[in-house]
């Protein structure tokens, strides 16, 4: 059985990194991407399910979550604000 894909959207790098690097340790197929790449990102590889940050500059993560559900209607999508407090890992 092939690994679960989730894709992670978000303009924090620190986060990205922590994120991806805890979901594949569990066993995920992870692909991490920004707000600008996403559409296409979706469009070729199909997720299982998509994380995107609901504060990123330009577009917000709902906004963008409208728009691929628009086109990709059954994609589980979860929006998630993580705030790094600087503290490090």
């Amino acid at each position: 059985m092939s690994a679960k894909k989730i894709m992670i959207v978000d303009d924090e790098p620190d986060i990205t990194e922590l994120l991806g690097d805890r979901l594949e340790a569990a066993g995920f197929d992870v692909r991490i991407v920004d707000r600008t790449t996403c559409y296409e990102a979706v469009a070729e590889d199909a997720p299982d399910l998509i994380l995107m940050d609901v504060q990123m500059p330009e577009i917000s993560g709902m906004e963008a979550l409208v728009e691929l559900r628009t086109h990709h209607p059954n994609i589980p999508a979860d929006g998630e604000h993580i705030h790094d407090s600087g503290g490090g890992r």
